[in-house]
């Protein structure tokens, strides 16, 4: 297998390892000249669609397999994405962001969900469901130290281990724009200009959710549900929203 650059996928248990497969599938279909590997809790079938498969040599059925299985990436530039992503379009052009960084991650949708104690407000959490890395050194040194403070923190989420880690290491990184990492659980922007690239969330057809998304370049707003509209959620000062307001109080 060639080892230069891949895609990765963690899972643990039988349903994650179905929903990691179908997204592998997704990436198959669009990028077939890129391997992908899973890293996972026992030894399992290709599915038909993996390169390679590792298995955790203690598996813990939670985040923690997460940041162990990626660093057992087999690629010397890796494409992590979690088991609910769907590949709306071709994001390689991100790997051409680790000449320069060793890691490149997007923001998360809330801001400072879990308050860390010497991490500014200013410094947010960030999304680890995708995320590309390099293999060296640097990397190598912040997964340890990732790994150490998810167990002194005895989260579950791993994101706030992250955060912290991250603003106590001297790792640098790219911040990869909302596209990389459409998240449908909250309403989210799109740029100007811009394909979507990578959906994460669980949405109910995907496929048709990411042609609606790129039938245009223009800014755009992806909202989970008309409730949304109803709610704080959206700040309008048009027409729509009013009388949406209207009717929703009668």
């Amino acid at each position: 297998m060639n080892t230069k650059a891949g895609f990765l996928y963690v899972a643990s248990g039988d349903s994650s390892f179905a929903e990691a497969a179908n997204s592998a599938r997704r990436v198959r279909e669009l990028l077939p000249d890129y391997p992908i590997a899973l890293v996972t809790d026992r030894e399992r079938e290709n599915a038909g669609v993996f390169n390679e498969i590792r298995v955790l040599p203690t598996p813990m059925g939670h985040c923690g397999d997460k940041i162990a299985g990626m660093g057992m990436s087999p690629f010397r530039a890796t494409f992590f994405l979690d088991t609910d992503t769907y590949l709306a379009d071709d994001p390689t052009a991100a790997f051409q962001l680790l000449r320069r960084f060793p890691l490149a991650i997007s923001h998360a949708p809330y801001r400072d969900a879990h308050w860390l104690e010497g991490v500014p407000e200013a410094f947010p959490e960030l999304n680890t469901g995708v995320l590309l890395f390099r293999q060296g050194e640097e990397w190598q040194q912040f997964q340890q130290s990732w790994s150490r403070v998810y167990e002194e923190m005895a989260t579950k989420p791993d994101q706030p281990s992250f955060r912290r880690a991250l603003w106590e290491s001297d790792l640098g990184f790219a911040v990869l724009t909302p596209e990389y990492q459409f998240r449908t659980i909250l309403p989210c922007f799109a740029g100007e200009g811009a394909s979507v690239k990578v959906i994460h969330g669980r949405h109910r057809d995907p496929g048709s959710l990411a042609r609606d998304l790129n039938d245009s370049r223009s800014a755009r707003v992806y909202l989970p549900t008309l409730r949304t509209v109803l709610g704080r959620q959206v700040v309008s000062e048009g027409r729509l929203y009013r009388w949406l307001r209207r009717l929703q109080r009668r």
